[in-house]
């Protein structure tokens, strides 16, 4: 290619506009909990707080959503009727990075917990927590290593004997939810 050629390609191209990406909000910097009730999984399912959760959805959520639940469990059960929490304030006691993006941590966790249902936003600053939880999804028992997984099989079985003895209904798994 010649000098006038490269010139001449050069001179050619429109120059390109440079167009910001359409703004996207970052979610409220406070949440308002309240409980998700459920009448069946709040008399069948296990506390949020359980060895249940930590032994088994521990795997599945990861550390920094099971902690989340744990936390805001303890809120409810403080205030029934629901609480303010500040997010920034509750990412750091968890460890993990403030909510500067819709990336951060404490975002991440939020919307792993409402992708297996156990929280649910309902607008704005509201958010529902489910009190119980039911038995991790199948899809994901298939991840687990075999030790893990054969654990779990007994203590599923263990708690529906209890569960049938007490004629109790035995707990659901969560109903799958759209991700967000």
């Amino acid at each position: 290619m010649s000098m006038g050629t490269a010139r001449a390609t050069r001179e050619l191209r429109a120059p390109v506009a440079s167009v910001a990406p359409p703004a996207v909000p970052l979610p409220p910097a406070r949440l308002h909990v309240v409980a998700w009730v459920d009448p069946v999984l709040d008399a069948a399912g296990v506390d949020l707080r359980s060895s249940y959760v930590e032994r088994y959805w521990l795997p599945v959520l990861g550390p920094s959503a099971t902690w989340l639940l744990r936390r805001l469990a303890d809120g409810l059960d403080r205030a029934p009727d629901g609480f303010d929490v500040d997010l920034a304030d509750l990412a750091a006691s968890l460890g993990v990075g403030g909510p500067d993006s819709r990336h951060a941590p404490i975002h991440r966790a939020l919307r792993r917990c409402a992708r297996f249902g156990l929280v649910r936003p309902l607008g704005g600053e509201l958010l529902a927590l489910r009190r119980a939880a039911g038995r991790v999804p199948e899809r994901n028992l298939a991840r687990f290593p075999p030790p893990l997984r054969a654990a779990h099989l007994q203590e599923v079985a263990a708690w529906s004997g209890v569960r049938a003895a007490s004629s109790g209904p035995v707990a659901p798994e969560p109903a799958p939810t759209e991700p967000s």
